[in-house]
């Protein structure tokens, strides 16, 4: 969509030039593709590529993702952002960003860890249970 190489290997490290692209045609879940990922999967991309990434700010990955963006708009109820702290699947500053935007805006918002250190797979429950507990006080 973004056409943002000409191919996968012009992104992907070696070690995921031929594993990741065929479990990327949409035959293939989610779980297919964490079989090949690593812990942290900045580690799929190529060095030179992460390094132009997180320097430049016009870097075109960088711009896809600022067009993907979905925190700007102000909640007219009260929300809670659930995060951990050491998740590397999905980073803490998408909350942190969330919150400040909304709670910059006169949101009613809080940010909330529920198992500081936590990573994805770990954290993921506590922030659920957490999130269920306050659905649940609000009846």
């Amino acid at each position: 969509i973004y056409h943002l190489a000409e191919t996968f290997e012009d992104v992907l490290a070696p070690a995921y030039q031929t594993a990741l692209p065929p479990l990327l045609d949409g035959m293939h879940d989610g779980g297919d593709v964490d079989t090949v990922m690593p812990a942290a999967p900045l580690q799929i991309l190529k060095s030179a590529y992460l390094q132009a990434f997180q320097n430049a700010a016009s870097h075109p990955f960088r711009l896809a993702l600022k067009a993907n963006d979905v925190y700007a708009w102000i909640p007219t109820s009260p929300v809670r952002l659930y995060y951990t702290s050491g998740d590397l699947d999905v980073t803490p500053q998408n909350s942190q960003v969330a919150y400040s935007y909304f709670s910059s805006h006169g949101a009613n918002v809080l940010l909330l860890d529920p198992l500081p250190g936590a990573d994805h797979s770990g954290g993921f429950f506590p922030c659920f249970l957490a999130g269920l507990a306050w659905f649940d006080s609000l009846k």
